[in-house]
């Protein structure tokens, strides 16, 4: 699971390399990264979504 976010991670970072072609102004935007505690809330968090649909 944690690969195929990372893949995905490198993806967004080639789209955004794309988009600051087109737009100079999109680059100068900061986004900030998940890191794994942001990561592991999520995944909580449809674990609890899931459990409440099942109930």
């Amino acid at each position: 699971m944690l690969e195929h976010i990372q893949q995905s991670e490198n993806r967004l970072d080639q789209l955004q390399a794309a988009m600051c072609k087109i737009d100079p102004d999109f680059c100068k935007k900061e986004y900030d990264k998940l890191c794994l505690e942001d990561i592991d809330v999520i995944g909580r968090a449809d674990m609890d979504e899931i459990d409440t649909e099942q109930k």
